[in-house]
């Protein structure tokens, strides 16, 4: 909200001997020059962003419409033959019918669940479905004890699972290239 923005940039001047009349006029000069930007209201508070935040969720929201008007990967494969496969690898009934889902679904998908459920072991079947299909699959994770996980439970092998942060700098640096290949599954937690 404008007071949390506020009530930041009051906070990070404190340590730099600035007064709060000049804390004021920097953050009010900060919302005029367009680096932050009030992106919604809600309940007669404005919501701020930063500019370069406020691109990258648009370009990940253009990615995501596109990602969800592709063929899905098992297009050509039959829920119930997923769902049976999913079953002889161990598979619960609601995984079983998640990975089918998941499988013959948008090639963007989002996989919800309580913790203890079995995320990460769909997440493995998964994984293991597309390298078979002949996908490059990396994982990742906020923080290095998620991608833990992922290359414990999941199956990941650490060249192809790293942190985020790591992730996004490699491909931002053309370290990384992906191409239609190239599939990424990202574990929420943290």
């Amino acid at each position: 909200t404008k007071a949390d923005f506020f009530r930041v940039v009051f906070e990070a001047v404190q340590c730099h001997g600035i007064g709060a009349d000049a804390a004021l006029t920097l953050a009010q000069g900060l919302i005029q020059s367009g680096d932050v930007l009030p992106v919604s209201s809600r309940r007669r508070e404005q919501i701020f962003t930063d500019r370069k935040v406020y691109e990258a969720e648009k370009r990940i929201i253009r990615s995501a419409e596109k990602l969800m008007g592709q063929t899905p990967i098992f297009s050509n494969t039959t829920e119930d033959a997923l769902t049976k496969t999913a079953w002889k690898a161990g598979a619960t009934e609601e995984q079983a019918v998640a990975f089918a889902d998941i499988m013959t679904g948008p090639a963007l998908n989002l996989l919800q669940g309580a913790a203890g459920t079995g995320k990460t072991y769909l997440t493995r079947m998964v994984r293991s479905a597309l390298v078979r299909k002949g996908y490059h699959v990396l994982g990742t994770a906020p923080s290095h004890k998620a991608t833990g996980g992922l290359q414990a439970v999941a199956g990941f092998d650490k060249k192809v699972c790293r942190v985020l942060a790591k992730l996004l700098i490699d491909i931002d640096s053309g370290k990384l290239a992906l191409d239609e290949q190239t599939l990424i599954i990202v574990d929420e937690a943290h």
